[in-house]
C-alpha cells in the first residue's frame, strides 16, 4: 500500500520517515538552498514561482505571532549559514524546527501553523499572491538582510530592528538625513505652528522629516514639509492596507518626495503596543529628535526615551516663560533637552531653530537615560 504524500510545490511525492527522510532533507539544504536571502528583494512574480513562494515562507514566518525579531533574526542566520531557504520549515515537524532553530516549542507550532495553512504549498501561494496584491498597490514588502531593506534601521537597532517593513513611495528616501518631530495628537495653536516651524526648519537644512502619521503634530509636521517642496517619511502604527493618504501626501510619493513605512501585518490595527513599536523605529531614523508639545506620560516621552537610548540628540520646544512650557517639554528640558525657542509676536510664531542643526555632543550614556525607566 502507498504511503502517504507531501504536497510540496504542487507535486506530489512519497513521504519519507525516520533518519532517511532527515538525511535527504539536509543533503536538499546543502546543495540547493538559497540561503534565505538571494533575490528576496527583487519584485514579486508569478505568486506560484519559486522565488515568490519562498518570499511568502519568509514573510509567513517573521510575521508569526510570538515570534519577534531576535527569534527570526535567529531563523535567519541558520539559513544563511547553511544553504537552507525558509520554505524548508513547512516540511519540519515542530520538534525539529524548535530543535534546529532554537525555538519554544509555542514558536515552532505557531510557525508550522502559519506556513502549512491550507497545506504547505496552496497555503505558500495564497500567501504570495497577497504580497503581490499589495504590491501591485503599491505596497512593496522588505524583509530583513534583504538587499531592499533600510541598512540605518538595521544598523541602528541590530536585533531589535522589525523583521520587515512594507514600504509606499521612494524608499531610497530613508538614507537621506532626517529630523524626527514629534509631539501630542492634542496640540494647542502654539504646538501646530511650532511643528510648522520646526518642519520648516528641517526642510531648509536640506534634511528630511521622519514622525508617525497621528493626528495632531506629526501630521501638521508632514504638510509642512511638503508645503515646504522638502521630503518627508511616515511611519506608521497599523498595518499599511490601512493607510489613508492626503492629495498631497499621494502626490508626493509619486514625486519621490514621501515615503511610508509600516512594520506590522497589513491588516493590523492600531494598539498601545503597535505606537511603542512604531515610536522606535522613528527614534531610529532620525538623527535629531524634536519634542514639539508633550504631556508627562505618552508616546512622546518614549520617543525621548527611545531617542536617548539610541544617543540621539534631543531637542524640546520651550515659551518664554518656563512655567509657560508644557509640561512633558519642561521635564525634558530639566534634564537635558536642548531648547528651542518659539512664541507668537502678534499672530506670527517667532521660531529659533539655530540650535537644532548646531554641532552638539550627543548624550551620555550614563545619567539621562535613568530618567526615562522601562515600563
Amino acid at each position: 500500500m502507498p504511503g502517504p504524500t507531501n504536497q510540496i510545490g504542487g507535486h506530489a511525492r512519497p513521504a519519507a520517515s525516520g533518519a532517511r527522510a532527515s538525511d535527504r532533507s539536509d543533503r536538499s539544504d546543502r546543495s540547493g538552498g538559497s540561503g534565505g536571502f538571494d533575490g528576496l528583494d527583487r519584485s514579486a512574480g508569478s505568486p506560484g514561482d519559486a522565488l515568490s513562494l519562498e518570499r511568502a515562507a519568509a514573510y509567513a514566518i517573521a510575521s508569526t505571532k510570538g515570534v519577534g525579531p531576535s527569534a527570526f533574526e535567529r531563523i535567519c542566520g541558520i539559513n544563511a549559514s547553511r544553504g537552507r531557504d525558509f520554505a524548508r520549515l513547512a516540511r519540519l515537524s515542530t520538534d525539529r524546527t524548535a530543535r534546529e532553530y532554537r525555538l519554544s516549542p509555542s514558536q515552532a507550532a505557531a510557525i508550522r501553523e502559519a506556513l502549512r495553512a491550507g497545506g504547505a504549498a496552496s497555503g505558500l501561494r495564497d500567501i504570495a499572491a497577497r504580497l503581490a496584491a499589495l504590491e501591485r498597490a503599491g505596497a512593496r514588502l522588505s524583509l530583513k538582510h534583504a538587499k531592499g531593506y533600510p541598512a540605518e534601521l538595521r544598523d541602528a537597532l541590530g536585533p531589535r530592528a522589525p523583521s520587515y517593513l512594507f514600504a509606499r513611495g521612494d524608499t531610497s528616501l530613508i538614507g537621506h538625513p532626517c529630523v524626527a518631530v514629534v509631539g501630542t495628537r492634542r496640540p494647542s495653536r502654539w504646538g501646530v505652528e511650532g511643528a510648522r516651524a520646526a518642519s520648516r526648519a528641517v526642510v531648509a537644512a536640506g534634511q528630511a522629516v521622519v514622525s508617525g502619521y497621528a493626528e495632531g503634530v506629526d501630521k501638521a509636521a508632514h504638510a509642512a514639509a511638503l508645503e515646504a517642496e522638502g521630503r518627508t517619511i511616515l511611519v506608521l502604527s497599523y498595518g499599511i492596507s490601512h493607510y489613508r493618504p492626503t492629495k498631497e501626501l499621494e502626490e508626493a510619493e509619486r514625486q519621490g518626495r514621501a515615503v511610508v513605512l509600516s512594520q506590522f501585518p497589513p491588516e493590523q490595527v492600531f494598539s498601545t503596543g503597535t505606537a511603542m513599536a512604531r515610536n522606535l523605529v522613528v527614534a531610529a531614523l532620525a538623527g535629531r529628535v524634536v519634542a514639539i508639545e508633550s504631556g508627562r506620560r505618552g508616546g512622546t516621552m518614549e520617543t525621548a526615551r527611545m531617542a536617548l537610548g539610541l544617543l540621539r540628540p534631543l531637542f524640546a520646544l520651550r515659551k518664554p516663560s518656563l512655567p509657560a512650557t508644557p509640561t512633558g517639554n519642561r521635564f525634558l528640558l530639566s534634564h537635558g533637552a536642548h531648547p528651542l525657542f518659539a512664541a507668537f509676536e502678534k499672530s506670527a510664531l517667532r521660531f529659533d531653530g539655530s540650535l537644532l542643526f548646531c554641532p552638539i555632543l550627543p548624550p551620555p550614556i550614563s545619567g539621562q537615560l535613568h530618567l526615562f525607566p522601562s515600563r
